[in-house]
């Protein structure tokens, strides 16, 4: 009935996605359902989902969850809507994204609003222009074996295995308030595993480094989305190199540019062009997490539903 319901909600979203949030995103470990649904009459008219994940805490592992994917069918908002945020809230969870009369719903409720989340788009100046009309679905990329660094190169990969992860896979644990696991079966499960789209995954050989892209559209424009990253806080090799990386593989597919969702402040403090656009995202974390607006967190699009809302 899920499946039925989200096709017929969320017509572009392909059954790939949809077997994906039914069957990767439950855990029996997590402090969550995989979704919650609101039936009339033996029949779905609404639905929130879950991804759970790992999460490190404030200095403790938790099993926590990101948000996503709400829906209430419209006859039934004025009766019910209140009651079904309020049933959503209870279940500590991150969420990406509000709608202007439901973060008016989520001041009240005191859920907390994490600032500094932007959607950076760094344009290639000489060919966006000529990709501005394009509006067709890109499925591929011509993607380098290798991509020369500064100092050592990025290279494709296609397992987990060959990244190194730190920690248990908890890069930032030492540095951050929170921290969301990029461990092996996360990596497995989200892209290599994934038949949603097509991932393409660098790492450098010996280092604790990776980034993850695919193509999208992009306000019309074929772009490239750095979909998610880890590094090692302190290392010579960071977030700059690896947009570098990332135009490279633009550049050479014709696409207009690079798209990334992040919060982190290396971003915001250094621009690297004229054509640097940027917008801020909603980051929320509810008040069962009993967190505040100013803790140290890192996000990209592979956390809630922002990569799959892409085409």
């Amino acid at each position: 009935m899920l499946r039925a319901y989200m096709h017929k909600t969320f017509p572009r979203y392909s059954d790939e996605y949809i077997d994906y949030c039914i069957q990767y995103a439950y855990s029996p470990e997590a402090d969550c359902n995989g979704f919650i649904v609101l039936a009339a009459d033996d029949t779905i008219v609404g639905c929130h989902l879950f991804f759970p994940i790992k999460a490190f805490i404030k200095g403790t592992e938790v099993n926590t969850c990101w948000g996503h994917d709400t829906y209430l069918d419209e006859q039934y908002r004025k009766e019910c809507s209140i009651d079904f945020i309020l049933k959503i809230n209870r279940i500590p969870a991150f969420g990406i994204g509000v709608t202007d009369v439901n973060k008016k719903i989520q001041e009240s409720i005191r859920t907390t609003f994490i600032p500094g989340l932007f959607t950076y788009c760094y344009l290639n100046a000489y060919v966006c222009f000529c990709n501005f009309f394009s509006s067709k679905r890109i499925e591929s990329v011509r993607a380098p074996k290798v991509l020369k660094n500064h100092s050592e190169d990025f290279v494709l990969v296609h397992s987990s295995s060959e990244i190194k992860t730190p920690n248990d896979g908890f890069w930032y644990k030492e540095f951050n308030d929170v921290d969301f696991v990029r461990d092996k079966e996360y990596l497995d499960n989200r892209f290599f595993n994934n038949r949603a789209f097509k991932y393409y995954v660098y790492t450098i050989r010996g280092h604790s480094i990776y980034f993850v892209v695919r193509p999208i559209l992009f306000r019309g424009m074929p772009m490239l989305s750095i979909v998610d990253y880890r590094y090692i806080n302190g290392e010579k090799i960071g977030i700059h190199d690896i947009v570098k990386a990332s135009q490279k593989i633009a550049i050479m597919n014709h696409l207009a540019g690079v798209v990334l969702v992040s919060n982190e402040k290396r971003l915001s403090e250094k621009r690297q062009s004229l054509f640097t656009l940027k917008r801020e995202l909603s980051l929320v974390a509810n008040r069962y997490l009993k967190l505040s607006s100013d803790i140290t967190i890192n996000v990209t699009s592979a956390d809630a539903d922002v990569d799959f809302m892409r085409h």
